[in-house]
């Protein structure tokens, strides 16, 4: 047989056997290796054989095992799977695009990961979102799970959020995709088609401090001025306000006039008509009747307006009314917040393994800057389990080792007129040298909530890992002028609130699966604490610098009920009757 006549049957064969692959169609990656061997013979077999060697020891099973349906969200695992076993980044690259190649062929011979009613369900929805990058990620995870529009809701959308947080994507960024999913929907018509899906409108009611009129403007300024200065006439000690409590008094002062604008049709000009009985009234009205915000939200936000009364500019008004109005806010037990603290929980133990799975995860990793940073993820998380600090405290620690009044954490000997308590070791280690150096930190009045001076010694628990973020991942953060601060973010800056609230989210997320922000380690903290100490609410308010012990008790006594006092009251009349029977 001739080379001419042998060409057409050798390609008769070959479309044959493609139509018999494509109408039993390919389901395993064990069917699409056979595909490949007999109808694509420039397929590289040594990277073929390789990269199913690595499929099998991922899955933990045979080619014959694995559904091609299985391989479609495996390129970020695969990456980080080969990332973890020090794979060359050329290496992961070239078996990660191999898979894409593999999934290609699969299509090719006719394979479908979806059902068609299901691509028509979602046709129209994908053109509309995809024009922002990142939004058919979303879709791809709805038709994955077998969901249509119309039975895809927030929790779909949290679970696509946590397994992408997971895989190691930043929680601002997988945060901007969800809120663009819902907004690219909505702006397209299509939110109809989404019943169990929530959309979120804006409160767009507030306005600028900008935009406010004369004198309005002028006055809410000197307000704000004569709330956090620290000395002001005729304003207390304990009524100044801290950068956060007058941003929050000056959006309450906002949103009020943007509703009476807006809902009401009036645009007062100063602030003693803006601050009246019947606007402020019908606003509380507004956000718990029609925005169902929670009563103790508005309460806090009305609650700000009274002590207002002793600025010059709002003397002579009488703001008892507003105590009156607050009183008869609908009560809440606690058991919705509960309810919505427990939805957020994570136990103390989970959260306590996290800096060891940081610190494994650096020791693997070979990019410096990359290891710098993940020490530092560890040091801050370990931070907030052994001493849980506000994050304001945290952020805005400065770090020296010598004297420096400036400085809050310092290495230096202990002060002669200091009663700072001393635990065992640091106790041991004066006696070996009355001059030893120990880590401490020191907040002044002005740097804390509470207006207390703090000053104690570091727990040893935080020391050697402070000293080896000190000493080899804090220099590679840093990024021209030194801000002086002891933790740095990405670019070498301090962080801001939001910075290193969404830092703690992802590791949290990434690690334990749950979103935990800086405050509420505070009461995961303080929850373990009470479990295995119930009695000792005083050191709890001392670790958490409270004003009171009675915060303390309010905050976290809930639980420590009557059945705490009958336990009590039984182990008191067991040990006096051990006592009793003991021979004198």
């Amino acid at each position: 047989m001739t080379t001419t006549t042998a060409e057409p049957i050798l390609k008769l064969r070959r479309t044959a056997q493609r139509r018999a692959i494509s109408l039993r169609q390919v389901q395993t990656l064990d069917d699409l290796i056979e595909a490949l061997g007999s109808n694509d013979p420039k397929t590289p077999t040594a990277m073929l054989r390789s990269l199913v060697g690595h499929l099998c020891r991922y899955f933990n099973k045979g080619p014959y095992e694995i559904f091609i349906r299985d391989l479609t969200d495996l390129r970020p695992r695969l990456r980080m799977y080969l990332q973890e076993r020090r794979f060359k980044p050329n290496a992961v690259r070239a078996y990660v695009n191999f898979l894409r190649i593999l999934l290609q062929k699969a299509y090719d011979f006719g394979w479908r990961q979806y059902s068609p009613e299901l691509d028509n369900a979602w046709g129209e929805i994908l053109q509309c979102v995809s024009t922002e990058v990142g939004c058919p990620e979303i879709v791809r995870f709805a038709k994955r799970k077998g969901k249509a529009p119309a039975e895809f809701s927030n929790n779909d959308l949290d679970q696509w959020a946590e397994e992408q947080l997971r895989l190691g994507r930043c929680f601002i960024y997988i945060r901007g995709l969800k809120r663009k999913f819902r907004r690219r929907i909505s702006l397209g018509g299509l939110d109809s088609r989404f019943p169990k899906l929530t959309f979120q409108t804006r409160d767009d009611y507030g306005v600028q401090i900008s935009r406010l009129p004369e004198p309005l403007r002028s006055q809410l300024t000197a307000i704000l001025e004569w709330k956090t200065a620290r000395y002001s006439p005729g304003r207390t000690s304990k009524s100044r306000h801290r950068e956060i409590t007058a941003f929050n008094l000056q959006w309450t002062i906002c949103r009020l006039f943007g509703f009476v604008q807006k809902f009401l049709g009036r645009e007062p000009s100063t602030l003693e008509n803006l601050l009246c009985e019947e606007y402020i009234g019908r606003y509380v009205g507004w956000c718990l009747n029609v925005r169902n915000l929670h009563p103790q939200t508005v309460a806090v936000w009305i609650g700000m307006i009274p002590p207002l009364g002793k600025h010059p500019l709002l003397t002579g008004q009488n703001f008892a009314w507003v105590h009156e109005l607050i009183a008869g806010l609908p009560t809440d037990r606690g058991s919705n917040s509960r309810e919505r603290k427990a939805r957020k929980w994570v136990d103390y133990d989970k959260l306590y393994a996290i800096p060891d799975q940081l610190l494994e995860l650096g020791r693997l990793t070979k990019d410096p800057k990359r290891r710098a940073l993940l020490l530092r993820d560890a040091l801050v998380v370990q931070w907030l389990l052994v001493c849980p600090w506000r994050q304001k405290n945290l952020r805005c620690c400065r770090i020296c080792e010598s004297q420096n009044p400036h400085a809050n954490l310092v290495y230096e000997e202990i002060p002669p007129l200091a009663t700072i308590a001393r635990t065992q070791w640091v106790e041991e280690a004066l006696k070996v040298n009355p001059r030893e150096r120990f880590w401490q930190f020191h907040f002044e009045p002005d740097e804390t909530k509470n207006k207390d001076r703090v000053h104690a010694i570091l727990p040893k628990q935080l020391v050697e890992p402070l000293e080896g973020y000190l000493a080899n991942s804090r220099p590679l953060l840093v990024n021209g002028p030194d801000p002086g601060t002891l933790f740095l973010n990405d670019h070498g800056n301090p962080f801001s609130l939001t910075s290193i609230t969404n830092l703690i989210s992802s590791i949290t997320l990434r690690w334990v699966g749950r979103r935990v922000t800086p405050h509420l380690f505070r009461d995961i903290f303080a929850v373990k604490y009470l479990s295995e100490n119930p009695r000792d609410f005083l050191t709890l308010s001392k670790i958490l610098w409270h004003r009171d012990v009675k915060i303390t008790i309010q905050l976290y006594g809930a639980n420590f009920d009557a059945s705490y006092g009958a336990r009590g009251a039984e182990e008191w009349l067991n040990d006096r009757a051990a006592k009793k029977k003991k021979p004198n």
